[in-house]
């Protein structure tokens, strides 16, 4: 996601797996489109092809570098937050490969809550007709209702 929006020239931040403590050459083209910090060497995958199909076998071992701690001492807890408050979209993918997910999504949620600019009970999606929206966001509008 982060080198298709990139591509489209939007300016992008990214934080993950592309090689530590070198890039990977493979991620070179996307690091000259974007700000690119790595705090992990990238997963990798072989596909076993056949006629009706593939086999994809993931290495997913370098996964367990994806921390909180890891990106406090890597990246650096202050940049992390000052990116996080001021981004317009923040995307986290491919999230299911990450085994400490759940131990990062913690400390994100208590360190960068007071910096978000949208309430948790509030998301950005399209409006039913006759809903009424939240004030200072035109396309946001609060859930009372599960959707």
């Amino acid at each position: 996601m982060a080198n298709a929006l990139a591509r489209l020239g939007i300016k992008v931040t990214y934080i993950g797996a592309l090689g530590y403590p070198h890039l990977h050459p493979v991620f070179a083209e996307f690091a000259r489109r974007a700000e690119v910090h790595s705090i992990a060497e990238p997963g990798r995958t072989d596909a076993l092809e056949f006629d009706d199909g593939k086999l994809m076998l993931t290495k997913t071992t370098s996964m367990n570098d994806i921390t909180w701690d890891n990106i406090q001492l890597r990246y650096g807890r202050g940049k992390f937050i000052d990116n996080f408050s001021t981004a317009d979209f923040v995307g986290f993918v491919n999230w299911t490969m990450v085994p400490y997910m759940s131990d990062l999504w913690n400390p994100c949620s208590r360190s960068l809550s007071r910096h978000a600019r949208a309430a948790p009970q509030d998301v950005l999606r399209p409006r039913r007709p006759g809903e009424a929206q939240a004030a200072g966001h035109p396309a946001r509008a609060r859930i009372d209702r599960p959707l």
